[in-house]
């Protein structure tokens, strides 16, 4: 290699290497490793990433800047990678990134003149998509959407789940909760955006719950929102709010799909207006999820909590608890004894909760009054056609 060929570069640090100018064998060998001008690496439009916190970003620029890239980046030669997808600008460079965007990123930012590299030749594109998506996932930092967008994507190239599960060293129900967080009304998957304060990020156990229900018929849809309707009326978020007037418009795939999205938007409303924990959360999307299954007839799939049996023992704990609670005895005097030091703030926390306690029991009664009044209408009915 000639003098010209070649670039002196001091890293950070005071380590003097030379670069070269020209191509160079390792290049394109398999397991090949050296230093390389990061403005030769070209950024692959396919890296599962499509969220860089800016915070972090700047912290790993200013570590980059001050030690130089400690890891190398992994690469890919983009002459030997003729699925690879870069921007045009970038067609010219010989290296696509497989991993390692953020460390390219810091370093052009900082600016270093050379960043680690190693080098794989991939022999086709699930094993490219493979290391990119899911075995460098953790270091990448990947949020949970970006994950599931990228196991969806490597299904859809034959992979099972069973392969991806064990590359990324998880069960298969990991793997499917992942893939449900994709069929999120995409403003339901704005809740999981890992740069809104924890108390507004929505837990992706409930998430993966919500994504995984069923598209309800339009009865069943009416039905859920005539039951939930307090909790409906809690909505703020004009992108949350469940909307019965949809479309008839597109094919029955898509009206299905907002079927779903309605449902998953009114469960939503139920579980933040209550206050639901991720556990009880979960738990109120399965009983739901049991009872759409029943009502399409995959009986099979009944368990005894959604038995009618089973129901009416927890309708009937519930009305124990409330009517059988010593709390009903206690006079208006003592309840000012309990409050007489609390604060305002406090008084209402209590008054709203009592309130939306109210409103759930009393929908229910008038749900029973309903279908005892239907049940009544009917056997009259039934009476009068036997009589003639």
């Amino acid at each position: 290699m000639s003098n010209l060929s070649q670039k002196k570069v001091i890293l950070p640090g005071g380590r003097e290497i030379l670069l070269s100018n020209e191509p160079q064998s390792w290049w394109t060998r398999d397991g090949g490793t050296g230093y390389v001008d990061p403005h030769l690496l070209a950024p692959s439009l396919d890296q599962p990433r499509g969220y860089m916190d800016a915070v972090e970003l700047a912290e790993l620029t200013e570590s980059v800047r001050e030690r130089g890239v400690r890891q190398s980046i992994d690469v890919a030669p983009l002459s030997h990678t003729p699925w690879g997808r870069v921007a045009p600008e970038h067609k010219s460079r010989p290296f696509i990134i497989v991993s390692g965007h953020r460390r390219q990123a810091s370093a052009l930012n900082a600016p270093v003149g050379a960043v680690p590299i190693k080098v794989t030749i991939y022999e086709n594109d699930v094993d490219f998509f493979f290391d990119a998506s899911l075995l460098n996932g953790p270091r990448a930092g990947l949020t949970y959407i970006e994950e599931g967008r990228e196991i969806v994507r490597l299904r859809a190239k034959g992979m099972t789940e069973g392969k991806i599960a064990g590359g990324l060293g998880k069960s298969k129900a990991y793997v499917q909760g992942r893939v449900n967080l994709t069929k999120l009304h995409p403003a339901i998957q704005e809740l999981l955006r890992p740069d809104l304060p924890p108390r507004r990020q929505l837990p992706v156990t409930v998430a993966a719950g919500l994504g995984s229900v069923a598209a309800p018929t339009m009865d069943e849809l009416e039905e859920a929102h005539a039951l939930f309707k307090g909790d409906i009326r809690s909505v703020r978020d004009s992108r949350l709010v469940p909307k019965m007037a949809l479309d008839d418009a597109g094919t029955e795939e898509l009206r299905s799909v907002l079927r779903r999205f309605e449902l998953q938007k009114i469960l939503l409303a139920v579980i933040l207006h209550r206050g639901l924990k991720a556990s009880r959360a979960t738990e109120f999307i399965l009983e739901r999820k049991l009872q759409l299954e029943a009502s399409h007839g995959n009986l099979g799939k009944k368990t005894d909590r959604f038995e009618p049996r089973k129901r009416k023992e927890i309708l009937e704990r519930l009305v124990a608890e409330v009517t059988k609670s010593t709390v009903i005895d206690w006079t208006p005097n003592e309840f000012r004894r309990i409050f007489e030091n609390s604060e305002s703030d406090e008084m209402e926390h209590f008054r709203r909760s009592f309130h939306e306690g109210a409103t759930i029991l009393s929908d229910i009664e008038a749900l029973l009054k309903k279908i005892r009044d239907e049940s009544v209408k009917g056997s009259n009915v039934t009476k009068l056609i036997k009589r003639s």
